[in-house]
């Protein structure tokens, strides 16, 4: 890592275990329907929630006509995906709202921090700046990152509801790079989970990138990352 000055880390599944933080929003979200949830549940929710965005990072995705700005694409894709997914139970979309209200309100409260994660931030914080670079509300990526006691070693946290642009498009590492302090892309370097969206996003912004491979999943996409690692602690043997 020596011869990067910045790090931009992603949070859901490189940091945090982001399944562990959902399911607990699901299930507590089922039982206010007052409708038993399973494992099963969850992972149909899973499945639904990785489809639905992948829609719209494959350009697929149809907005209503009224949909103009980026910030309302932003916001109508997070409560829409509700309305979709519930939709069985006749709810309006202004409770669609409300539901991700609630779920990303719940989204801090059972956070297990990746194995390593504090122990590689704490290490790498002493000699560069750190960076969360997240899709979703900022809101919810602060009381995450507080609640994995993962804060004393960040310097910013940049999510994409507060800029309009997600990654791996380049408004968003614009925006991050307005709020950095390191402003040369040679020097950075971005690790994540996601192919399409991290190593994807470094590629499109000149900037390396590392891939959390954690569970050795074949890459067949094409989108090539500067390293792989499977466990967070190799980014301080590098």
């Amino acid at each position: 890592m020596q011869k990067y000055e910045a790090i931009l880390f992603d949070l859901d599944d490189t940091l945090i275990d982001n399944d562990e933080s959902c399911k607990y929003a699901i299930f507590d979200i089922y039982k206010n329907f007052n409708i038993p949830c399973c494992d099963d549940t969850f992972q149909k929710w899973k499945q639904f929630d990785i489809d639905y965005w992948l829609e719209w990072e494959n350009g697929t995705f149809i907005f209503p006509s009224w949909v103009n700005s980026q910030h309302q694409k932003i916001d109508f894709l997070r409560y829409n995906r509700f309305y979709e997914f519930f939709k069985e139970f006749n709810i309006t979309h202004e409770q669609a709202e409300k539901l991700n209200n609630y779920y990303v309100s719940l989204l801090h409260k059972n956070i297990i921090p990746i194995d390593g994660a504090n122990e590689v931030l704490s290490e790498l914080s002493k000699n560069h700046e750190m960076i969360i670079s997240t899709n979703g509300p900022k809101e919810a990526a602060f009381k995450k990152v507080k609640a994995a006691n993962l804060h004393p070693y960040i310097d910013k946290i940049v999510a994409s509801g507060e800029c309009g642009f997600s990654k791996p498009m380049p408004g968003f590492f614009r925006y991050v790079i307005s709020k950095m302090n390191t402003k040369d892309r040679h020097k950075m370097l971005i690790i994540g989970d996601s192919l399409k969206s991290d190593i994807l996003g470094g590629i499109y912004n000149g900037i390396d990138s590392c891939w959390f491979n954690p569970h050795q999943k074949e890459n067949t996409i094409g989108i090539d990352p500067t390293y792989e690692i499977i466990h967070l602690k190799q980014l301080i043997k590098k």
